[in-house]
């Protein structure tokens, strides 16, 4: 019985040919899972950022809301731990731009913080706990700090004993910071006529305005309010104030 012969399907596949069309199936598979695999790059970079973003703003209300509930002491204390970090880097700096930029910020946070202490927490302190000796000292050591933060303003890197006078700041500060956080801060802490809470949102509200001219600042202390609060200063005449900054003015070359 003869056998009869499938019909032909009109198409020839050489071996080469069926090759060929293997490798450009697998190019394709692969150009699809590539450009897929870049999409979710891309999908994966876009929320992380979205994530990061969120982040940094949830840290940043985080932050300001923890500044606004600390009180006092724990916000005095946080001054002194970021001045200790700065005076720590001048020290191990070696380059004269970075000295500089250490050594101002050193100055602007020490300006700030002395104001508010002498502003705020200082008067606050004699009238709780009828402390005058401590407190006495720790402002003529301020005293002593002013004087060289001015001499360290008015030179600048690389000028005779600019570096020792930011060298000698440091040690002033390092022992007013010991002296204060062993003898004055539990003070504070025990005083139950204190409000250190309340104390903290007022200081908080200090910061927020800046250092200020060292006469109106003065002229702060001297009255017992703080510049730039209206709630402490209600009720004191700005004609107090200002007599107050005439009656230094005369005694410093400041204007």
């Amino acid at each position: 019985m003869a056998t009869r012969k499938q019909p032909s399907s009109g198409k020839s596949t050489k071996p080469g040919a069926r090759k060929a069309l293997v490798q450009r199936g697998k190019a394709r598979r692969g150009a699809r899972r590539g450009a897929s695999h870049s999409e979710n790059q891309m999908r994966g970079r876009a929320l992380s950022a979205t994530v990061r973003s969120r982040k940094g703003a949830g840290e940043r209300t985080a932050g300001s809301s923890r500044a606004s509930h600390m009180n006092a002491v724990a916000m005095l204390k946080e001054d002194h731990d970021r001045v200790l970090e700065l005076l720590h880097r001048f020290e191990r700096a070696r380059r004269e731009a970075q000295k500089q930029s250490l050594a101002d910020r050193i100055c602007a946070d020490l300006t700030l913080h002395a104001q508010i202490e002498e502003e705020i927490f200082y008067p606050a302190l004699r009238e709780a706990t009828g402390e005058h000796d401590l407190v006495d000292e720790a402002e003529v050591e301020h005293g002593s700090a002013k004087l060289l933060i001015a001499q360290i303003r008015s030179g600048k890197v690389g000028d005779p004993q600019w570096d020792a006078r930011v060298k000698v700041l440091g040690e002033y500060v390092r022992h007013h910071i010991r002296e204060e956080q062993r003898e004055i801060f539990p003070r504070a802490r025990a005083a139950k006529a204190l409000d250190l809470r309340e104390m903290g949102e007022r200081i908080a509200r200090r910061k927020h305005a800046g250092p200020m001219p060292e006469v109106r600042a003065t002229a702060a202390a001297m009255v017992g309010g703080e510049l730039g609060n209206a709630d402490a200063n209600r009720g004191r005449p700005v004609a107090m104030i200002e007599s107050a900054v005439r009656t230094l003015l005369p005694r410093t070359s400041e204007r």
